[in-house]
């Protein structure tokens, strides 16, 4: 009777232990932006001799968005072209400034979620539940507050307030 109790509780520890996300085979596949995507939509990796410091960074985040636009909206996207060390890694980053009645419209990331942390001013963030009655879920933030979008739902952000605001959107 010990033996089967051991082997079973054996079995249990095994798979917990082995039930997670496959880790890559290298520790990071910096994008060789002067090569064409490949049939994946990522971009092939660059030798990790050439790699440096500067593959992982990117400034710039500091600077405005221009907002003289039909929404006073101003997006700017950081991804793979801007930080090839973000290649395979399935996250990017964002700067959305909204001028005063600013609103970036409804749209929708069908595998992706977004993080949403307001640097400056307040924004209402918000999303819609087709699976819950169409129900609105949505919070105005302040500075350092966050808001999570789940994937593949329509969502907006919408400053209420009377001066300029910007955040930062991880898109994951």
């Amino acid at each position: 009777m010990g033996a089967i109790t051991f082997f079973l509780l054996l079995s249990f520890i095994t798979n917990v232990i082995f039930a997670f996300d496959p880790r890559p085979f290298q520790d990071f596949c910096v994008a060789d932006n002067k090569t064409p995507l490949i049939f994946s939509g990522a971009h092939p990796c660059k030798d990790p001799k050439f790699v440096t410091s500067d593959d992982f960074y990117y400034t710039g985040l500091d600077q405005p968005n221009n907002i003289t636009n039909a929404f006073y909206a101003g997006f700017k996207l950081i991804g793979v072209e801007e930080v090839p060390g973000l290649n395979t890694l399935g996250l990017n980053m964002a700067r959305l400034d909204l001028g005063p009645n600013g609103l970036f419209p409804l749209h929708v990331h069908e595998r992706a979620s977004e993080l949403h942390i307001v640097i400056k001013g307040k924004l209402e963030v918000g999303f819609i539940s087709p699976k819950h009655g169409y129900k609105y879920y949505s919070k105005i933030l302040g500075v350092g507050d966050m808001f999570v979008v789940p994937p593949g739902l329509v969502h907006v952000q919408r400053n209420p307030g009377r001066v300029g605001a910007h955040e930062l959107v991880y898109c994951v």
